[in-house]
């Protein structure tokens, strides 16, 4: 027991301990590089190499520092290569630190002599390759700023043949989404009615798929088009309809999207695809949110940041996971009563999303609380037109703990006397690298890549009789498994999954391979 509150006291300690960084980075123009976030470089074949913006660090605190660069491979094609410059050299492919620091006097931006740059050498592999750049205070290793660059050299994808449209002839842009509002009145809601239109010179065979993005549990959906209603769970229609050059689809095969909230309140998401069956890339999406969430009432409550900008009641914000971090802080938070009366308020949390393994946990209203907690277990009083000091101020806290994929965490204040009167705040904690924890040094081959569904899987070089192969979309969450058991060459379909970057792995008795990138067309 003691063990465990020293343990959770460091922890606390450890936390209140993080701090603004001392380190900017701003490119040639003085624009600023805002931490963490990624920026991407259009791959230019035709150069024998591609450069990011160059960028220039200072050191924003009032005491000297002493800096370095640190890299790190978030995913690098095979063939390829990568070095970068920077604090007065160039270092070659392979460097991962610099070896020698950089002085910076105090609010010092660093000169042309030593200015940061990345290099990419496609060497005309089309894929995109991932790096990033941390610089560091050695005296202080969690004194960082960081970069990523996105070296995008996947080719573009012809525009698709299918075009969509409601009634009054108004297109709807492939894989937007669209909010249809539901009356807890009614039975059912209903989307737009759509036409497809094949815009090509050719005939085309066509097929709907269905993909439940996140739908209320309780609730139901179902869809009508190419000429009949299909059941809640069909996610496929069975025969395709054909489409002459140039036709648009008659009233006989309008497609709508149908709702059955059944009492549910909360949004459900459904992306309704159609595709060319001769041609599985040649597809065009709609994606229709069914809003059924009670409108929200004016609250007595706002939320603010350190520089007074206001956080908008019930949007979702997203903080950049660094893996290479213990844990990862939101922005920190101040509450304001600004009704004329004073109001006891406590937080409520709720986990949307949180990958197995990983562990969140907030601090506010005077206290932090354990991984667990729900609610501060007693309330806040805010006298009328206050703000509430950085004794009360809240912070969500994230440890990723070296797990995949993205959490999200919704917060809401609330007056324990009206508990309709509330604000809430989303923090998304965005780890779509975290899947690169999964690479190791050995790689296997899976063929034909890209791949429009049918994939192998060449087993023979591992010394492995049995274990599973797994897939992971973009945000690290698992998408499909299969296990093995003897097989020199696994052969998998995917044709389920809709198409995009994806990355595979071999598990065997706890142990895992390296991972492989896999593009579905």
């Amino acid at each position: 027991m003691k063990k465990t509150l020293l343990f959770f006291a460091l922890f606390l300690q450890a936390t209140f301990l993080l701090a603004q960084g001392s380190l900017q980075l701003f490119d040639h123009d003085d624009n600023e590089f805002i931490n963490g976030q990624n920026h991407d470089v259009t791959v230019d074949f035709a150069n024998w190499e591609n450069v990011s913006p160059e960028l220039f660090v200072k050191n924003n605190s009032a005491n000297a520092l002493s800096v370095k660069i640190r890299v790190e491979v978030v995913y690098l094609p095979e063939s390829t290569s990568s070095y970068f410059c920077g604090l007065g050299n160039c270092f070659a492919p392979g460097v991962t630190v610099t070896p020698n620091a950089f002085p910076l006097a105090a609010g010092e931006l660093i000169g042309n002599a030593g200015v940061f740059s990345a290099h990419y050498q496609a060497n005309n592999v089309e894929d995109d390759a991932v790096m990033r750049y941390t610089f560091f205070n050695i005296d202080d290793v969690n004194d960082t700023i960081s970069v990523t660059f996105t070296f995008d050299g996947t080719p573009e994808v012809s525009g698709p043949s299918l075009q969509l449209f409601d009634h009054d002839n108004v297109e709807f842009v492939n894989g937007q989404n669209h909010d249809v509002m539901v009356d807890p009145a009614e039975w059912e809601t209903v989307s737009p009615e759509l036409f497809v239109k094949n815009m090509s010179d050719d005939d085309v065979s066509i097929k709907i798929r269905v993909e439940e993005v996140s739908v209320i549990e309780g609730s139901s959906n179902y869809f009508c088009g190419l000429g009949n209603c299909f059941a809640p769970g069909v996610t496929e229609t069975p025969n395709p309809w054909l489409l002459g050059a140039g036709q648009l689809i008659g009233n006989e095969g309008v497609f709508s999207a149908h709702y059955q909230a059944n009492g549910s309140e909360g949004n459900s998401i459904v992306r309704y695809t159609f595709f060319n069956i001769d041609d599985q890339t040649d597809t065009i999406s709609v994606t229709f949110t069914f809003v059924a969430t009670p409108t929200v009432s004016e609250s007595s409550m706002k939320l603010y940041d350190h520089d007074n900008v206001e956080f908008v009641n019930g949007q979702n914000y997203t903080v950049n996971v660094d893996t290479a971090a213990w844990e990862n802080v939101s922005p920190e938070l101040f509450v304001k009563n600004i009704s004329e009366d004073n109001i006891d308020i406590k937080i409520r949390a709720e986990e949307i999303s949180v990958p197995e393994g990983s562990a969140n946990y907030f601090c506010g209203l005077g206290n932090c609380f354990a991984p667990g907690v729900m609610e501060t277990p007693h309330a806040y009083t805010v006298a009328a037109g206050q703000l509430i000091g950085n004794e009360g101020v809240f912070s969500s806290h994230y440890q990723a703990n070296g797990v995949a994929g993205s959490a999200q965490v919704r917060y809401t204040f609330f007056n324990t006397v009206d508990l309709n009167d509330t604000i809430s705040v989303t923090f998304t904690f965005d780890n779509l690298d975290g899947v690169n924890n999964l690479y190791s040094e050995h790689k296997f081959d899976t063929y034909p890549n890209p791949s429009q569904g049918i994939v192998n899987v060449r087993l023979s070089d591992f010394d492995v009789q049995e274990g599973t192969f797994e897939v992971y979309n973009s945000l690290g969450k698992l998408a499909f498994t299969q296990s093995f058991k003897g097989e020199s060459i696994l052969v998998i379909n995917l044709d389920n999954l809709p198409k995009g970057v994806y990355l595979t792995r071999i598990v065997s008795k706890g142990s895992f391979s390296s991972a492989s990138k896999l593009i579905l067309k």
